[in-house]
């Protein structure tokens, strides 16, 4: 099927310097995640609740997949990707950020993200990867296969528990 199907896509949205403020609602830059798709410590912008009021379509919400769709260059675009599961209630994604959100009935959020992540998808995304950015419409037309839901669930519990070997390995080595 094709992702847009089955998921919500879209872009954040970064707010003008006048916007910025120096506490409040965090935003999710793309230098606040690290290589491993790990959030660090502390972030360095907010906005205050009137963006948050006329953005809150972008916050960021458990299960989301955030892939990095616009860069100075375009071998790192589609290269940087998040999935939500940890982060303060109420950020909002940063345009760099393209936001794919499962429609729970159809798709599990960790199978989809598992998905996004894998080397065939990832292929289909360079592909559609124009100049230095990546469009949700795009994004949409990227094609998957999708097993029924308990099927996902059994999949995901698998890639899970590799996921866990594969860092006692990292850290054993």
């Amino acid at each position: 099927v094709e992702l847009g199907e089955i998921c919500d896509i879209f872009n954040g949205k970064t707010p003008s310097e006048t916007e910025k403020r120096e506490k409040g609602t965090p935003i999710l830059k793309i230098k606040d995640v690290d290589e491993n798709g790990k959030v660090r410590d502390n972030f360095a912008s907010f906005v205050d609740t009137d963006f948050y009021d006329k953005y809150s379509s972008k916050i960021i919400k458990k299960g989301d997949t955030l892939i990095l769709n616009a860069a100075h260059n375009s071998e790192y675009v589609g290269t940087k990707t998040f999935f939500a599961d940890n982060l303060p209630d109420n950020t909002i994604a940063t345009g760099e950020w393209l936001i794919i959100r499962a429609k729970p009935k159809i798709i599990d959020s960790k199978f989809k993200h598992f998905l996004v992540v894998s080397s065939f998808v990832k292929k289909q995304i360079k592909e559609l990867v124009k100049g230095i950015h990546l469009y949700p419409k795009d994004v949409k037309l990227v094609k998957i296969p999708l097993p029924p839901l308990q099927i996902q669930k059994k999949i995901v519990s698998i890639l899970e528990q590799a996921d866990k070997l594969k860092q006692k390995r990292e850290e054993a080595d």
